[in-house]
């Protein structure tokens, strides 16, 4: 099967994003981040710019400004030395990363910046660190420090410059994200698990429901929140049931519309 070709950026940014093949860890340690990080500030080529990172044990977040073919190049670049890296260090062979790199577009300046704000509170989500600044390998001590071998220097200013203080950039990673990233499947489970939990919680706010049991009798208002969770979340209609506790049966004929 033919690869699709990639979407061009309006912005000239994009979040990317690689995982370890067979969802195996990358990184097994941080002389092993440290390395990528090392390989990233020289590989990359052209005009491609380093804006955000952050640098997990099994997947990779790079918020990147650049032509798209040069980003290309410099990723595979990238790709590879790792791998032979690797895999001299492990006496193994293959690739290190699966697939290729997946990419996404940053349409806007507010996109832009939420993306960069996703990616450092990637190990916040993950539950590995309890706050952005508390996680040593990614951007965000950069910004805070202002400085950094790796990152842009103009790009690191137009984003502070945009954002405004050190304490507006932490009180800006401190808000939830909304939109849906690419990132691991298993992250992308566990942000529409809680999105969908947030809705949830909403609803019954907004519907003066204090009691889900009282929601479940009511077919109108299941029907309408249920609308709410499937075109507001990727999650499936097993996971929804769950929530709502309530048979699956029953949501794929509510958000069919059918009584």
């Amino acid at each position: 099967m033919a690869r699709s070709s990639r979407e061009v950026s309006p912005t000239g940014y994009y979040h990317i994003m690689m995982r370890g093949i067979n969802k195996e860890m990358i990184f097994k340690n941080n002389f092993d981040k440290k390395n990528f990080l090392s390989l990233t500030e020289e590989k990359v080529e052209g005009d491609v710019s380093i804006v955000a990172f952050c640098i997990m044990d099994n997947h990779v977040h790079l918020i990147l400004k650049g032509g798209l073919e040069d980003i290309a190049v410099s990723m595979k670049r990238i790709n590879t030395s790792f791998a032979m890296r690797i895999n001299r260090s492990l006496d193994r062979v293959g690739h290190v990363f699966q697939d290729r790199f997946k990419s996404e577009i940053i349409h806007n300046e507010q996109h832009l910046l939420c993306a960069i704000r996703y990616v450092h509170n990637n190990p916040v989500k993950a539950g590995i660190s309890k706050s952005p600044q508390q996680y040593d390998w990614s951007s965000y001590s950069h910004f805070i420090q202002g400085k950094s071998n790796l990152l842009n220097s103009v790009e690191m200013e137009r984003i502070m410059d945009i954002i405004g203080t050190k304490k507006q950039f932490q009180e800006f990673h401190k808000i939830e994200d909304e939109i849906r990233f690419i990132d691991t499947k298993e992250e992308l489970d566990k942000f529409d698990y809680l999105k969908a939990q947030r809705i949830i919680s909403d609803y019954h706010k907004n519907m003066g429901e204090v009691d889900s049991g009282n929601l479940r009798k009511n077919s109108d208002e299941m029907a309408q929140l249920i609308g709410i969770l499937m075109e507001n979340t990727d999650l499936s209609i097993r996971k929804v049931s769950e929530l709502l506790e309530i048979s699956r049966s029953s949501v794929h004929r509510f958000s069919r519309g059918k009584d």
